[in-house]
C-alpha cells in the first residue's frame, strides 16, 4: 500500500508547497557560486551600440543564451551553433538555460566548455577527442 505520500502531506504544515518543492529546481546541485543555479530575472541588456533590449525577448526562442562582455567575446565561438550568443555591456558574462537559469557565471574558457557540454551537448567538432 502506497500510503506514504498522504501521511507526509498530512503531517506538513506546508501543504501546497511540499509536492512541488521537492521536485524543483531549488534541489539542483551546480559545483559553481552564485548566481549559478538562480533564475536571472528579466534584464535590460545594452548591446555595443547602446541599443537596449530585454532579456525575454532574447529567451523567445527557446534556445541558451551566452552573454558576452567585450572582454569575454573571444569565447563566443565556444558556443556558436548550440546557443544564441548576445554581446552586452551592461552584464557579467553569462550562460543561460532556455529556462533562464544560470548555467555558467565566470570568464574561464575551461568552465564555459564544461557548462555548454553538460546543458548544450558537445560540439560536432569535439566528438572525437
Amino acid at each position: 500500500m502506497k500510503q506514504e505520500p498522504v501521511v507526509v502531506l498530512r503531517s506538513s504544515t506546508d501543504r501546497n508547497h511540499l509536492p512541488s518543492g521537492r521536485r524543483g529546481r531549488q534541489e539542483l546541485a551546480y559545483p559553481a557560486q552564485a548566481p549559478v543555479g538562480q533564475l536571472l530575472p528579466d534584464l535590460e541588456l545594452v548591446d555595443d551600440d547602446g541599443t537596449v533590449s530585454r532579456l525575454h525577448e532574447h529567451m523567445r526562442a527557446g534556445r541558451g543564451l551566452l552573454l558576452l562582455t567585450p572582454h569575454t567575446r573571444d569565447l563566443a565561438r565556444h558556443g556558436a551553433g548550440r546557443v544564441e550568443v548576445v554581446p552586452v555591456t551592461n552584464t557579467e558574462p553569462l550562460l543561460l538555460r532556455p529556462d533562464a537559469v544560470v548555467a555558467w557565471s565566470s570568464g574561464d574558457r575551461a568552465s564555459l566548455d564544461l557548462a555548454l557540454n553538460t546543458w548544450f551537448g558537445r560540439r560536432l567538432d569535439d566528438a572525437g577527442e
